[in-house]
């Protein structure tokens, strides 16, 4: 200031980052394709995967979910059967064994 003026205020000097490194989300390969059912008839289950493709790098957002995802599946129904008791063997010599 000059002459009883006032001082000046703010900042004398500004700087702000140039070019270093930047801040990097993870990210994720896409889901395969789902695995066969693992039962021809009847409930079962299938699953997919997924890899990590980029990893956080500089304080970006981490890769904080699944990389398997599973659940069940049904082709189709079984088919009702009915027990069926197949007919009796020979005896066997006594001490041998049971009928």
């Amino acid at each position: 200031p000059t002459v009883d003026g006032t001082p000046c205020k703010g900042d004398l000097r500004q700087t702000r980052p140039c070019g270093g490194p930047q801040r990097q989300d993870c990210q994720f390969s896409a889901w395969r394709e789902w695995t066969q059912c693992s039962a021809s008839c009847g409930e079962g289950r299938h699953s997919r995967m997924r890899q990590v493709h980029v990893e956080a790098t500089h304080g970006g957002r981490t890769c904080n979910d699944n990389l398997l995802e599973a659940k069940t599946c049904m082709v189709q129904e079984c088919p009702q059967q009915d027990c069926e008791l197949s007919g009796w063997t020979d005896w066997t010599a006594p001490g041998r064994g049971q009928r």
